[in-house]
């Protein structure tokens, strides 16, 4: 291959790299790639070209590690999981509501007037707030009189916001430092 000759990489593990990357038509040339929308130069070390071309990213029967291709294949959660975590995930991905459900873990229950003024928010931005948690099944209620108090779901894992939702907090502020 010459300098800036342009291989056929589909399906080599410089083509995953380059699906990984995101940079998806993309050709290869010898010491890199460029991509074909960017003015973007990646260095690889070597090109392995597939000698399979008809082979699709669902058909690739070479992995370069079979083993952790099978572990993964053993231990990965459904399509249909992965879309209903990624809803979940996309109800906490709010600030008001991530900061309500540390509000509600600590005391157990609060009103919506109440969570409004513990939180610095507006009536509105709580009871919107409020059921957009208990559409996704985070936030329980019970009604006293006219008044409707809200607290963590029966089952919520507590353990969510004590030690996974602080630790991610902390990667988050290192990476705002760097």
């Amino acid at each position: 291959m010459s300098d800036n000759e342009v291989v056929d990489v589909r399906g080599s593990s410089l083509a995953w790299s380059m699906l990984g990357l995101g940079i998806a038509g993309a050709v290869a040339i010898r010491g890199g790639y460029r991509s074909r929308s960017e003015d973007l130069y990646l260095t690889c070390k070597s090109v392995r070209v597939c000698d399979d071309a008809g082979m699709t990213v669902t058909t690739h029967s070479h992995p370069v590690d079979a083993m952790a291709v099978q572990q993964a294949q053993a231990t990965v959660i459904s399509p249909g999981e992965a879309e209903r975590l990624a809803s979940l995930l996309g109800v906490l991905a709010d600030p008001v509501r991530v900061r309500m459900l540390f509000a509600l873990a600590s005391v157990g229950e609060l009103c919506v007037g109440d969570l409004a003024l513990a939180l610095d928010i507006s009536m509105d931005q709580s009871s919107y707030a409020l059921k957009q948690l208990r559409a996704a099944g985070v936030v329980g209620s019970r009604r006293d009189g006219r008044v409707i108090y809200y607290r963590l779901a029966e089952g919520f894992p507590h353990q969510l916001l004590e030690h996974c939702l602080h630790e991610l907090l902390k990667i988050a502020n290192q990476e705002t430092e760097r």
